[in-house]
């Protein structure tokens, strides 16, 4: 019988990572990596550029989970704004 994680994933579970890449993210919330790269490039979700690859702070993701449950309601990131008052 095959593991289900990798030795890389074995290694590492349990631990948030500190970013996701925009595909995990994208998984995460069930929507596609174009949608993850528009609000990227609209200002309406945080990420860091390294080359040509960009990753999103895990941190975003807990926010927006964080104000969708606080809340109890709709979070439309078109009007999120994080936990420090700006528009992420």
């Amino acid at each position: 019988m095959r593991p289900l994680l990798g030795k890389k994933e074995a290694a590492g579970a349990g631990r948030v990572p500190a970013v996701y890449s925009v595909g995990e993210f994208a998984r995460a919330l069930g929507v596609g990596e174009m949608t993850v790269y528009r609000a990227i490039h609209g200002g309406r979700l945080p990420a860091i550029k390294f080359g040509g690859r960009y990753v999103v702070p895990a941190k975003a993701l807990e926010e927006l989970i964080d104000t969708a449950m606080s809340t109890g309601g709709l979070v439309d990131i078109a009007e999120w704004e994080s936990a420090d008052g700006g528009v992420a």
